[in-house]
């Protein structure tokens, strides 16, 4: 009878989990018992074929299936990491799983049939090539033992000749040769053969790792030098908009500005057109504030010799008179009384201070207009009076200076 060739999944434990795959994948048995020996557990396979492949789904190997794989001297099959519950879940969806063990047993059947699914196809394209189709499984356990097809063919041949099918030997370790060995010896080989083969694709896996490591090491790199870039980008934006904020600032100071200056202008035209004949044009200062004189020489200019008209002369005092007399002012006509100590100040300082009553003032665009005539008569009235004003002040203080030497001198003689 022939031999059939199977891949075996096994699930260790109290309760053990077996599945039995053909090498096409197909599901030929799933089973478990409970207090299965491991010779009990060879029986079972047994009953199914011969273990091409033992599969386990963790990615440590248990020391049972280590064991099962060492009495059928198979592959042994174990997963670079232990199979999600998920998938091992989505796995048996369409199986007649009864419990856990059947299927991580089934899971682990599965993933080794996976795993070897393309090599098995290389091997029957091969085969169908080389008119060799029946000898497909075989050949596919023999592969599995570290025979080339060439090899494996080679020796189906020798047997269908009457002679031994032989594996070369790998790794130091004798191959089978088909003679009578104790069965602790015949143990011990396969054990050492499958961990040396286990040991090779730990190897392969480490090298596949290190490949991806420096992968993702370049990645890295890449992404780094493009953050880095990003970054100076980001800067060099920023950069480029606080920019535009502030030249957007200036733009939005210079039209303020403009305005201003074109009001002021029109202003100083006006007054230039008006300021003829017998017409005085007067600046209009609405308060008598600091604030206000300053916003009147930003926005038409004080100049020495000017003339204002104000409305409204409370709240300011020496310090604010003497504002205006700094700004070379020559009168003020005032339409509200103003404070003793701002007049005194203003007198001191030559500002005449006139009446606005004794005056036709009219205003209009942001000017105020008079009879040059009548101011012309008011402020050398004030002027007379300023100067005999100060006379008398001269006058006052020549006396007071006599008078304290005079009684210095009689001090000093009843001394």
């Amino acid at each position: 009878m022939e031999k059939r060739y199977i891949i075996v999944g096994i699930d260790p434990g109290t309760t053990v989990g077996i599945a039995v795959l053909a090498l096409d994948g197909s599901l030929i048995a799933l089973r478990s018992s409970k207090d299965l020996s491991i010779d009990g557990i060879v029986e079972t396979i047994v009953e199914y074929g011969v273990p091409a492949l033992i599969a386990t789904d963790v990615e440590t190997l248990p020391q049972t299936v280590e064991k099962v794989s060492a009495s059928f001297e198979a592959r042994l099959f174990i997963p670079s990491e232990s199979i999600s519950l998920k998938e091992k879940n989505e796995g048996a969806r369409d199986y007649p799983v009864r419990n856990a063990h059947e299927r991580d047993a089934l899971a682990a059947a599965r993933k080794a049939h996976a795993h070897y699914r393309q090599k098995f196809a290389n091997i029957d394209a091969r085969l169908a090539a080389a008119g060799r189709r029946e000898s497909a499984d075989e050949v596919k356990a023999l592969v599995l033992r570290d025979l080339s097809v060439s090899e494996a063919l080679a020796a189906i041949d020798r047997r269908e000749l009457g002679a031994p099918v032989q594996a070369p030997e790998r790794h130091g370790i004798p191959a089978p040769t088909g003679a009578p060995q104790p069965s602790e010896v015949r143990l011990l080989l396969a054990r050492i053969r499958n961990q040396h083969a286990y040991i090779a694709e730990l190897e392969q896996r480490i090298s596949a790792a290190n490949r991806r490591m420096a992968s993702l090491e370049g990645e890295i790199r890449r992404r780094n030098e493009a953050a880095v870039a990003r970054a100076r980008e980001t800067a060099a934006v920023r950069e480029r908009d606080a920019r535009i904020a502030r030249l957007e600032q200036d733009r939005r100071t210079l039209r303020k500005d403009k305005r201003r200056l074109v009001h002021a202008l029109k202003t100083r035209e006006r007054t230039r057109a008006l300021d003829v004949g017998d017409v005085l044009v007067c600046k209009v200062l609405p308060r008598f504030a600091r604030a206000d004189i300053e916003a009147l020489a930003t926005s038409a200019g004080l100049a020495k010799g000017d003339v204002l008209y104000m409305e409204n002369s409370s709240g300011g005092g020496a310090a604010t008179a003497q504002l205006l007399a700094d700004r070379g002012v020559r009168a003020i006509i005032v339409r509200t009384e103003m404070s003793h100590a701002a007049r005194e100040q203003l007198d001191e300082a030559g500002v005449a201070a006139l009446d606005a009553g004794r005056f036709a003032i009219r205003v209009e665009g942001g000017v105020a207009v008079t009879d040059r005539a009548r101011f012309e008569e008011a402020y050398a009235a004030w002027a007379a009076e300023a100067a005999r004003r100060a006379n008398q002040r001269r006058r006052a203080w020549l006396e007071g200076l006599i008078e304290t030497y005079r009684y210095e001198r009689t001090k000093g003689h009843d001394q």
